[in-house]
């Protein structure tokens, strides 16, 4: 939707319409001059985030980090700390939504990664946005939105420089006190990730016409799964350019306008996935973005404005080896996503916002949204070939098991379309204000040789609040077809790539070639998708209630409870005779399962139908559930101190692929490796998102003058696990996994930091500026991310958390 008419509907409600209610718990920190300052909003509208909130607080300087700090229903999928995030993909879920779901968008115009749904096509730099403004409920899909700072009443520059380095040290943290050194039986590995060097530095000029902008971040990181051939540690380098030019105005037409670019570059992207060298690749990217936003009528009865955007990405990504790709049965399900493959790829959008709006006291806004985006990709597997052992087997003989063939195919050529009429209306009583909402939703996914799809859907949601003596409230319903996304697209492709999956019959050198292809086991990709009769589109039903209430003195409470479904998620099943194929069977019982020493179903598959496999998109049998309630009492404003303590608790169930870790288990994602019926044993259980406890404390004061310090403590569940087992089968070794994730077996620990942040302001002749010092994870806590979660080894911690780490950044504006 246009930004510029943003503040006319209902999930953006002026205030004084809607009572303010803070929706986040977290961190409010105090703004110098002794006002204290937090995000305002409720859980349906959503809340911001001002440049000043960001300030006060160590939020690490990303919009993943702003996320995970400043949101109470986010859950930031990655591992981080300080600044070590800055520069890996945002993946974001929240109150039982995908990571796939969640959109980017800058001034109300949509820039979300077409190509990969719930990252932005651009990762916009903090230092460029006035506001930040974050919306999870009563929504078609969560939304992150960037305000850019283009006002220009006068000339102004505004400059930033800074650097991180680690500082190590051991745990303050006794052992087995909120930490679990050692952990559990095995005992605590001293493996950490770390930001070895970083640096910051930004620059604008604001004038008559509007601002110029320019930042560039650069990081050396280190993973201790990144080693060379003979083991040694090395390191990553990634960097970040960043361009922005932008105005209110063209000449005298009053037309808001932005161009955004980006170039990126990681010398081994894939670290912070956990692979080795070898796998990893040297990647490439340069983006543009711009929108344009002009009012074509304003009067006292009607407004309409217009909206243009676009957006455009080229990415390389060159192989660091061209040995063929050799995988581990077991061990590539610790990796944190699968293989990105060496090839390029091209994605572009264009969008089109029209937006009316009636001047009578009982407003209305008809919206007409739509959208274009193209992708193209190809990909270059060194050598045709992929490889799989079993690092497990008596002998190296033995451990070869497959391998795979790559047909490369043509580059492969998608259209995602998207449509939508949208009606809303509002009325205000003295007692209430009721929203409502009724739209058409219409998408189109096409490909250049394989089946379209074309779906049209309604919308619906109606939303009260209002004053209840010295409380106020809200409730909400809402209906909302899901958008599809690439993940359906890349599923209908038959340009896509075929893998071939064989028995490997190696030539005693270890390296897996073409000719060394055996008995075929399966084939995936290619011409073997379709689409399955009745297909429904998915969609969300949402259900919400709130309210905020003094409590005592200088504090207040907000409560909020919410449930969440979402209905008819996509996921892939075999068909044919190759479904026909397979034969329950159990095996051996799983030792110190959670659920008891029981026996394991798995399915063996009769010989004869190998090649014959063909994979059918349909709507999975049971609708992913969430059900959650966050309580927060915090202080009020306009004082020379700020406390704020909340907490979140809920439960949530999903269907999901096969596997661990935000790119698998996730109810959005489409896998063809899931239609085996071994990987869908146990798939029913909690996804990645689901961390059910959330708990943050955050405090800020004035310590002296133009001091000021806040101190933030958060506390995050750690993700659903599973054990993974491999059991040999009449078509070959399997992974099962032996438990559902989450559910009710343990996760991975939970998470526990400390940071704190010192900020001096300093005036000068011409401008002010500011000291800042952050220290990250004060108490050097090193909960695990990551455990081994194979047999026998199961829960071996592998990698603990970053340790400490200090940014200091000095900036100004004159």
């Amino acid at each position: 939707m246009a930004a510029t008419i943003v503040e006319w509907l209902p999930h953006r409600a002026p205030s004084g319409t809607v009572p303010p209610m803070v929706a986040s718990y977290a961190l409010m920190i105090l703004l110098g001059g002794g006002l204290a300052v937090s995000p305002e909003g409720d859980p349906a509208t959503g809340a911001t985030v001002s440049a000043s909130d960001r300030r006060l607080a160590p939020s690490g300087r990303s919009n993943a980090s702003l996320l995970d700090l400043w949101f109470a229903d986010t859950s930031l999928l990655l591992p981080s700390g300080g600044g070590l995030n800055m520069l890996d993909p945002p993946r974001v879920s929240a109150r039982g939504w995908s990571a796939t779901d969640t959109t980017w968008s800058v001034l109300g115009h949509d820039i979300t990664d077409p190509a990969r749904p719930g990252l932005p096509l651009i990762d916009v730099p903090l230092g460029f946005v006035r506001q930040s403004h974050w919306q999870a409920l009563n929504i078609a899909a969560p939304n992150f939105d960037s305000d850019l700072q283009l006002q220009a009443p006068a000339l102004m520059e505004h400059a930033r420089l800074g650097g991180e380095v680690p500082l190590g040290g051991s745990t303050w943290v006794p052992k087995h006190f909120m930490d679990r050194e050692p952990a559990l039986e095995w005992g605590a590995t001293s493996t950490r990730r770390q930001l070895y060097r970083g640096y910051e530095a930004e620059l604008s000029a604001r004038g008559p016409l509007g601002v110029v902008a320019v930042e560039h971040v650069g990081q050396r990181r280190r993973y201790p799964t990144l080693t060379d051939v003979s083991g040694a540690l090395i390191d990553d380098e990634a960097n970040r350019t960043t361009v922005l030019a932008g105005g209110e105005q063209i000449g005298n037409l009053p037309a808001r306008w932005t161009l955004l670019w980006q170039h990126r570059n990681d010398n081994h992207a894939g670290a912070e996935a956990r692979y080795p060298e070898n796998q990893t690749l040297a990647a490439t990217q340069n983006a543009l973005a711009a929108t344009f936003d002009l009012p074509l009528v304003q009067n006292a009865d009607w407004a309409v404005a217009l909206g243009l955007s676009g957006g455009y990405a080229q990415e390389h990504r060159e192989a660091l080896s061209n040995e063929p790709y050799l995988y581990d049965l077991v061990g590539e399900w610790k990796m944190l996503t699968r293989p990105l493959w060496p090839g390029a790829s091209r994605r572009g959008r264009v969008d089109l916002n029209l937006v009316a709006k009636t001047g009578s006291a009982t407003p209305c806004v008809f919206k007409l949204d739509l959208s274009r985006a193209d992708l193209s990709e190809t990909l270059s597997v060194p050598g045709d070939v992929l490889g799989t052992t079993y690092q497990d087997a008596a002998t190296l003989e033995q451990s070869r098991v497959y391998l795979t063939t790559v047909t490369q195919a043509q580059a492969a050529r998608e259209q995602l379309y998207h449509g939508r009429l949208s009606f809303d209306v509002g009325h205000t009583w003295e007692w209430a204000r009721l929203n409502g909402v009724a739209a058409l939703d219409y998408s189109y996914v096409g490909v250049a040789r394989g089946p379209d799809l074309e779906q049209l859907d309604p919308a619906l949601g109606l939303l009260a609040s209002g004053p209840l003596g010295p409380v106020s409230w809200f409730a909400f319903v809402r209906h909302e077809p899901l958008a599809n996304t690439a993940q359906v697209s890349a599923f209908l492709d038959h340009e896509r790539a075929t893998l071939r999956r064989a028995d490997w019959h190696d030539d005693g050198d270890g390296v897996p070639e073409t000719n060394e292809a055996a008995q075929l086991r399966a084939v995936t990709g290619g011409d073997t998708t379709h689409v399955g009769a009745n297909l429904k589109r998915p969609t969300s039903e949402q259900l919400a209630v709130g309210l905020k209430a003094p409590f005592f003195g200088p504090f207040h409470f907000v409560f909020s409870g919410l449930a969440h479904a979402m209905r008819h998620r996509y996921q892939v099943e075999l068909s044919g005779a190759a479904a026909a194929s397979y034969r329950a069977t159990t095996v051996g019982a799983v030792e110190n399962s959670p659920t008891g020493d029981q026996a394991l179903r798995a399915y063996e598959r009769t010989a004869g139908t190998e090649g014959q496999e063909r994979y059918r998109l349909v709507n999975g049998k049971r609708d992913s559930r969430y059900l959650g309630a966050e309580l927060q009492l915090m202080s009020d404003p306009d004082r020379p101190w700020f406390v704020s303590l909340g907490g979140a608790a809920y439960w949530s169930l999903s269907n999901a692929a096969f596997g661990v870790y935000p790119d698998r288990n996730d109810p959005g994602i489409i896998d063809l490796d899931s239609a085996d019926p071994n990987h869908q044993v146990n798939r029913w259980g909690s996804p990645d998102g689901a961390r059910a406890y959330h708990a943050k404390l955050a405090a800020g004061a004035t310590l002296w003058d133009d001091l000021t310090g806040g101190l933030v403590v958060r506390y995050t569940d750690g993700e659903p696990m599973t054990r993974f087992r491999v059991v040999e089968l009449s078509q070959g070794p399997t992974v099962l996994m032996a438990e559902s994730r989450g559910n009710p077996i343990p996760r991975f620990t939970f998470h526990m930091t400390v940071d704190v942040r010192l900020r001096y302001s300093l005036t000068l002749a011409n401008g002010q500026a500011a000291l800042v010092a952050d220290l990250y994870n004060l108490l050097g806590s090193g909960t695990e991310v990551l455990e081994d979660l194979s047999t026998p080894r199961y829960r071996r911690s592998v990698e603990m958390m970053p340790g400490r780490a200090l940014y200091l950044g000095i900036e100004g504006d004159i």
